[in-house]
């Protein structure tokens, strides 16, 4: 027959359909054969199989009738000798107390069911479900608490509940993995135990961190994890402790971190802190919120310029969202030293007190910059410059409250003190000065280059520089302490000197100690100045001075006292070798007072101006102007030219302060010796010695020196006594030793029974146009020539002319010397070698 196309497709079917009965054919044969292999294999490998099923559940309740655990399986195969069980695809679940269940799953499992454990064939998974939580969202976020956990080798036991594990474990939860040697669960306790080598890495303020301890055991039922000597590296952020806790929220984050023994930090900036615990409250984020450390707290900070060590009893930091640090407490012994490196000067701050409060900055670069610090119960605060080639210099600020604020750079910019306030400054040059007040301000200077001068300045003693060195010393600026300001300065003792301090015989070169008092004390660094308001004294071993405000300049030396200046000056020459007495010397003090006055302690000279007026005992000067030099124990008083405002001296006369032994006989001047063509006086016996008991000097200058008890007058001078007047166009006046006359004046003020001796006129010379003119008498000559040994006047003249006198009763003498005799009331003529006699005219007493 012939093939036509029809045929030929009729063909191709039928072979396709027998084709494809074939293969249907042989794949159910291989399965019938696969599965008589299947059944028969047991048995030829000795095993007895019970039962053999498709999903298995085991199911196990308390007494309660609580479901405890449920054991799922794809599928079981039982085996007829040792209560064995197969098990492929297992999950176990196993319930918590809230009914949630936590999983262990597998794919191939043993059940023993005579001991009731189930042992992993391979790995398995331990799944951790965190408690319910009734907060508001927060079943939403427990998804990302699940623990899940890895293992080999797991070991259930069906009694205990407990799962074990000695092989490698991994586990995760959240963001976090980590792995570990050894893992116990116990799924009543909800505890699963990370045994040893554990290791966790994750991300702390998103840097990657890695947490490595010894034991972690995770307490799913109070949502904690406890660490056995965990050690924290992030970055170059380090951390370690004896034993930690960290409690989770519902959404796994770490919500607080509590540690205990030896706890330690270092970061990346060189803050480095030890104390014995430590609590940490954390953000959402795991940033840091507040962290208290206790039972003895160290820090450190190690940077390229700065490096600082402190401790405390107790410490709080507070941070911000960010995790900076932007406050911190410290309580109780609290201790802070700081040091700072500028090229080779370098500057050491230390602060001590009871309570200290820092408040900080996050800086540019994430590191937190020191803003203010409030320090309180005695407070103290030291601040020591050192610099090569330079005594160190030191200052030291006590307060029970102290304020600080600082620039970036941890550089100290102002600070406030209150209650006992308290400054002690050590200078270049050895001062020790130090000031206390009530309240205390300071602005320092703002660059850490001005801690250190490169050459210290020059230092002067005395009042100038004890105040202006406590407050000037190092980084101040300016300061201001009021209430009840004591300052105080004391000078080493020269080179070999002696360091007793002793001054009662005018020993200047031990130690000096110079104090001020004020309600208010200034100090300006621009101008080197301080100055004093509210009733300042300033007292020395030499000086004691009050005025209405006192200026005190480091730079000159000077010190400038203002209205109502009130001084008292004490001797500092020594009382062997010259007679003690004059205007500044002997046991007497000299006293002054003016508008102004201006000591210059370089020269130890001082000004006095404005109505000056200056006394010791009965002897006072009165000018326009009185300068007064304590060193060379001098004085220099002067008014206007023309004299309309002139120099007023009272000096005491022998008469007034002194009497001579009775029966004592005056000795004659030695200006007036005897002689053939002369009838000298003898003053007779008498407990007086006769003369003026006063006299009163007008000049235009006085220029006095203590050394030879000398005050010396010129221009339009005028003494005035008792005796008459006197002009002359100069005078000199020498004063008597205060223990000239009677030593037991001396021994008798020593002892507080008497007053102290006094200086007295000892001789009276005065010179150019002499005048002298007494009542009913006038005399003129070119000099004369008063002793108060014998009370006389004694005139003479020049080459020009000779001395004399008009008398109202006798008219006119005139001789070669003209003796005024206060004794007897006469006048002694002496006359010229060319006309030997002597006319002697007596006068009635008046």
């Amino acid at each position: 027959m012939p093939w036509t196309i029809e045929r030929l497709r009729l063909a191709i079917v039928a072979l396709a359909a027998a084709l494809l009965f074939a293969i249907v054919g042989s794949f159910f044969y291989g399965r019938w054969r696969l599965r008589h292999i299947a059944q028969d294999l047991p048995a030829r490998l000795g095993l007895q199989i019970q039962q053999s099923t498709q999903g298995f559940v085991l199911s196990q309740s308390n007494d309660q009738g609580r479901t405890i655990f449920t054991l799922h399986a794809a599928r079981a195969i039982a085996f007829k000798s040792g209560g064995r069980v197969l098990l492929h695809d297992v999950e176990i679940d196993v319930f918590n107390q809230d009914g949630k269940a936590d999983t262990i799953a597998g794919k191939d499992f043993q059940y023993d069911r005579n001991n009731q454990i189930v042992i992993s064939q391979g790995e398995a998974h331990i799944v951790l479900h965190p408690p319910q939580s009734t907060a508001a969202g927060a079943p939403n976020k427990n998804a990302a608490q699940v623990v899940r956990v890895t293992t080999h080798g797991l070991v259930f036991s069906q009694k205990t509940g407990v799962a074990t594990c000695s092989g490698e474990v991994d586990f995760q939860v959240a963001d976090s993995s980590g792995q570990a040697v050894g893992a116990e669960y116990d799924s009543k306790q909800g505890h699963l135990l990370l045994e040893s080598q554990v290791v966790l890495t994750t991300a702390m303020q998103n840097h990657p961190a890695v947490v490595h301890a010894s034991q972690a055991i995770y307490d799913r039922d109070v949502n904690q994890v406890h660490l056995q000597q965990p050690r924290y590296s992030s970055g170059n952020d380090r951390g370690q402790a004896g034993m930690a806790t960290v409690v989770l929220r519902a959404d796994g984050s770490a919500e607080r971190l509590d540690a205990q023994d030896d706890v330690q930090f270092a970061s990346a900036g060189g803050t480095a802190v030890r104390a014995a615990t430590m609590h940490a409250q954390l953000n959402e984020n795991s940033r840091p919120q507040q962290v208290h450390f206790g039972g003895g707290v160290q820090f450190t900070q190690d940077q390229p310029k700065q490096q600082g060590a402190g401790s405390a009893r107790e410490a709080v930091v507070e941070f911000d969202a960010q995790g900076h640090a932007r406050r911190a407490v410290f309580d109780r012994e609290v201790q802070f030293h700081q040091r700072m490196d500028a090229g080779q000067n370098h500057l050491q701050r230390t602060l001590n007190g009871d309570h200290l409060v820092l408040h900080l900055l996050a800086g540019k670069n994430g590191q937190s910059q020191l803003q203010a610090a409030d320090a309180t119960g005695h407070a103290i605060f030291t601040s020591r410059s050192v610099s090569p080639g330079h005594p160190p210099q030191e200052t030291q600020m006590a307060a029970q409250s102290l304020q600080a604020s600082f620039l970036p750079g941890n550089l100290i910019q102002h600070i406030e003190g209150v209650e006992q306030t308290r400054l002690r400054t050590v200078a270049a040059n050895g001062d020790i000065d130090t000031s206390a007040g009530d309240t205390l301000s300071i602005d320092f200077a703002p660059s850490a280059a001005s801690n250190v001068p490169t050459k210290p300045k020059a230092q002067t003693k005395g009042a100038s520089s004890g105040a202006t060195n406590a407050l000037a010393a190092q980084t101040i600026r300016t300061a201001v302490q009021t209430g009840h300001v004591v300052l105080q300065q004391t000078t080493p003792a020269k080179k070999g000197a002696a360091s007793n301090g002793d001054t009662s015989k005018g020993d200047m070169s031990g130690p000096q100690v110079a104090t001020a008092t004020a309600t208010r004390a200034q100090y300006e660094a621009a101008n080197d100045t301080l100055l004093l308001t509210g009733q300042p004294v300033f007292r020395d071993v030499q000086l004691e001075m009050t005025a209405n405000r006192m200026e005190m300049r480091r730079t000159t030396g000077e010190m400038t006292a203002t209205g109502a200046v009130q001084t008292t000056l004490r001797s500092n020459q020594a009382s062997s070798g010259a007679m003690a007495g004059g205007l500044m010397g002997g046991s007497q003090p000299t006293h002054i007072v003016a508008q102004q006055a201006t000591l210059m302690q370089a020269t130890q000279r001082a000004v006095f101006s404005g109505q000056a007026r200056l006394w010791q005992g009965g002897n006072t000067v009165e000018a326009p102007v009185i300068e007064v030099s304590q060193k060379r124990q001098a004085l220099l008083a002067y008014g206007s030219a023309s004299c309309t405002q002139c120099v007023h001296s009272t000096f005491l006369g022998q008469a007034a302060s002194q009497q001579a032994p009775l029966g004592q006989t005056a000795k004659p001047s030695p200006a007036n010796p005897t002689s053939a063509n002369s009838t000298p006086g003898t003053a007779p016996a008498t407990s007086k010695i006769s003369g003026p008991s006063m006299f009163r000097v007008v000049s235009q200058r006085l220029e006095y020196s203590d050394a030879e008890r000398k005050a010396s007058f010129l221009n339009h001078v005028e003494v005035i006594s008792s005796s008459g007047q006197m002009f002359a166009d100069h005078a000199e006046i020498f004063l008597s030793p205060a223990t000239g006359l009677h030593a037991e004046k001396q021994q008798n003020f020593s002892s507080g029974r008497n007053n102290p001796p006094q200086s007295s006129v000892e001789r009276i010379v005065a010179t150019g146009h002499v005048r002298l003119v007494q009542p009913g008498r006038r005399a003129t000559g070119a000099r004369l020539v008063y002793t108060a040994s014998d009370g006389n006047f004694v005139l003479t003249g020049d080459s020009k002319e000779l001395p004399k006198v008009f008398d109202a009763d006798r008219g006119t003498v005139t001789g070669q010397v003209l003796t005024f005799a206060s004794q007897e009331q006469a006048i002694i003529v002496r006359g010229t070698s060319a006309h030997a006699t002597t006319t002697e005219t007596r006068v009635k007493k008046k």
